[in-house]
């Protein structure tokens, strides 16, 4: 692996030519890591993906190193990258300081993936932190962090990221523990950026009613505003706890803002119920491209499963986790549909927009 990237380093240096690197699927270690120290430490490029590698906190501080070295000792240079990718690695919390090192020399960000750390609470805060601090975050256009640990302290300082991130179209939180604090922030970060954002995905992060509020009022948002009206075509919330009534909450928002774009809804594991089931069933049609209907375990009595495939046919996933009977709703009221909207609260707070997510980050517990 030196000779080659060694060799490959060499034939590129006169031309400059070599801007992408992918050692994906390796198992990396301090060796690998010094084997293709050149391709890492090359001037100019673009683009790199290390994903799958089992790199370790030890080795993830060694490709900063490396990474770092191609500036040549100046900490003003900035790093070129446009792209990042360090997904399924075990590099935990001392590799969130790593890769923060590299986030923060970065000016050209346009495609993030940092997942499946095996970070805590404290490293993911770190990498948030990082992520706040780069004043370049605006150009990102695909950031996914699924399955770090932010809580709703980091999913507040990530938000602050995120409202400056004005062309985001993929945004992938799932497992992230954000629970509805980091939800609400999140949801106004991206009314404040304006996003025209196609993939969201929010599953797995401990949603209740509070957060499917921030929701609807994110969702009417975009329906009103004909920038952002049909442009989502991914939305994901599975595994969360927003029962039937925070489901009937949300649901009709999104109608309203991605009923022309809309091509997947996952909402698998959240205890809709059989209200939920019912009010997907009445507004449903709304969505007029929807080829994929993922709600499966969700206590759905035989008959509305029945009643569910006749309406959406080889669009609904396997429903196959679910209850002959049908379980009673987990709640029984819908939040309120007519709830406030993001004008509501600038009237209230003077005409500053800012005020609600500010106060979050403020208050937050790092």
């Amino acid at each position: 692996m030196k000779n080659f990237s060694d060799s490959v380093s060499a034939a590129t240096k006169s031309s400059g030519c070599l801007h992408s690197v992918d050692v994906s699927n390796n198992a990396m270690g301090t060796k690998g890591v010094t084997s293709c120290a050149a391709l890492l430490a090359t001037p100019d490029l673009r683009s790199l993906k290390m994903c799958n590698d089992g790199l370790s906190q030890t080795t993830m501080a060694e490709v900063a190193e490396t990474i770092l070295a191609s500036c040549g000792g100046d900490a003003n240079q900035a790093l070129k990258l446009s792209t990042l990718h360090f997904y399924n690695n075990m590099s935990g919390d001392d590799g969130c300081s790593a890769w923060s090192r590299i986030i923060e020399r970065c000016d050209s960000l346009e495609d993030v993936r940092f997942s499946g750390t095996r970070a805590s609470r404290v490293g993911s805060l770190v990498a948030s932190k990082a992520l706040d601090s780069n004043k370049s975050v605006g150009n990102i256009r695909h950031l996914d962090l699924a399955d770090n640990t932010f809580t709703g302290e980091g999913g507040t300082i990530l938000a602050r990221a995120v409202s400056r991130m004005g062309k985001l179209e993929f945004l992938d939180l799932r497992d992230c523990s954000m629970e509805d604090s980091g939800i609400v922030a999140i949801c106004d970060a991206l009314h404040e950026s304006g996003a025209p954002l196609k993939h969201l995905d929010l599953s797995g992060n401990e949603i209740t009613a509070e957060g499917t509020a921030a929701l609807r009022k994110l969702f009417r948002w975009w329906g009103k505003n004909a920038s952002r009206k049909d442009k989502i075509e991914f939305f994901g919330a599975e595994e969360n706890e927003f029962g039937s009534g925070g489901f009937c909450t949300f649901l009709p928002s999104l109608v309203e803002c991605g009923g022309g774009s809309l091509k997947t809804l996952k909402v698998n594991c959240g205890e809709i119920g059989e209200k939920g089931g019912k009010k997907l069933l009445e507004v449903g049609g709304g969505f007029t491209v929807l080829d994929k209907v993922l709600v499966d375990g969700n206590a759905f009595s035989e008959g509305l499963v029945g009643e569910l495939e006749e309406h959406f046919g080889e669009k609904l996933g396997g429903m196959e986790d679910n209850d002959d009977e049908g379980e009673e709703d987990s709640d029984d009221e819908e939040g309120d549909e007519d709830g406030s909207d993001y004008e509501d609260d600038e009237e209230a707070t003077g005409g500053d927009a800012e005020t609600g997510l500010e106060d979050l980050v403020a208050n937050a517990k790092i």
